[in-house]
């Protein structure tokens, strides 16, 4: 990729299900986007739509020279590597602080984590607002916090 096609740049790190819907939409709105997921069968959609599609893992090097130079926004919302707590390390942690790194030294507009709905307590349908506080009673929804503490404390600007 490496050259910038316009000033409205946007890179999916997780290009699943909510990180395709999104590109597809942001791509309907005027956005360059590149979109990384580890999916064959997803990069042949995506670029069926004019979206960038990479197939790599945030946890491994050599994605980032394939991004964009000038990059308006990154949104973080990659799957864990599996279903471990060892996964969602890769994917959380170290593929996110891959991200953050490549963020800072990109010069990254904004930075956004979609992070999960499981570092909550609730599981039985109950409502989540923003009075419910995070509940870190397994090692997953730790290691979803930590991550989240991580971004919010990285060098770049995140929600």
């Amino acid at each position: 990729m490496g050259r910038s096609e316009s000033n409205r740049n946007l890179v999916i790190l997780g290009a699943g299900y909510v990180g395709s819907a999104l590109a597809i939409a942001a791509r309907g709105s005027g956005w360059v986007v590149s979109a990384l997921t580890r999916n064959q069968d997803r990069i042949e959609t995506l670029e069926r739509l004019g979206i960038a599609a990479i197939q790599a893992r945030t946890d491994e090097p050599g994605w980032e020279s394939m991004m964009p130079t000038e990059v308006q926004g990154v949104v973080y919302c990659a799957s864990s590597a599996s279903r471990s707590v060892e996964g969602y390390r890769a994917s959380y942690i170290d593929g996110q602080e891959r991200a953050l790194r490549w963020a800072q030294a990109a010069g990254v507009k904004h930075y956004i984590y979609t992070s999960s709905t499981s570092v909550y307590g609730e599981a039985m349908g109950e409502w989540v607002d923003e009075d419910s506080g995070p509940w870190s009673d397994t090692e997953y929804a730790r290691v979803l916090l930590e991550a989240e503490k991580r971004v919010l404390s990285s060098a770049v600007r995140a929600t």
